[in-house]
């Protein structure tokens, strides 16, 4: 086993919130580099913000 040889493994999770997330994707919106970052889906996303924080809780409980 990987642990048994010393091996330590770390999982950080970074967040940020909602209104950081949509400033970013308006960021992205309005910049031609960074448009390819962007799809619908990442707006739809932010419509089931709840539900996913909800489950990322879960998860990391």
């Amino acid at each position: 086993m990987i642990t048994s040889d010393g091996v330590h493994l770390f999982k950080f999770w970074l967040n940020v919130g909602r209104e950081e997330q949509l400033r970013r994707f308006l960021g992205r919106e309005s910049d031609p580099p960074k448009q390819w970052k962007l799809s619908w889906i990442d707006f739809e996303g932010l419509k089931k913000w709840n539900e996913y924080s909800a489950a990322i809780s879960k998860t990391l409980e």
